[in-house]
């Protein structure tokens, strides 16, 4: 595949690949983005599915993916914040749900990733 720009200075090359290596990371995305639509509505958990949605797209224009877990990784950290410190109730609504969300990046995402030569 051709380079192509990521908008951060940094350019990436794909090799030639069956698609289907590409499966498990679409697959772990399909699970991550139905649990983040799960969280409760407010400020942290929009910025939890922001992050989300700008991995999505990140991954569908080949652009750098590590910039994207990042800012994934910290939504997920900000959100296990706020609820440290908010509403007991909303807390244990999403206690499991994040539990889950964050297993599923660390241990399937990423994984997948890695498998297909990402710095993540």
């Amino acid at each position: 595949m051709e380079p192509r720009s990521t908008g951060y200075g940094w350019t990436i090359r794909l090799s030639p690949m069956n698609p289907d290596v590409f499966a498990g990371i679409v697959v772990a995305l399909a699970r991550v983005t139905v649990m983040g639509e799960r969280l409760l509505d407010g400020d942290v958990e929009g910025h939890v599915r922001r992050s989300i949605d700008d991995f999505a797209g990140a991954f569908a224009r080949h652009e750098a993916l590590e910039p994207a877990v990042e800012r994934m990784r910290g939504s997920i950290l900000m959100l296990h914040g706020s609820r440290r410190a908010g509403r007991r109730r909303a807390y244990e609504h999403d206690k499991i749900l994040i539990g889950e969300l964050d297993r599923t990046i660390e241990e399937r995402l990423l994984p997948e990733l890695r498998k297909i030569g990402f710095g993540v």
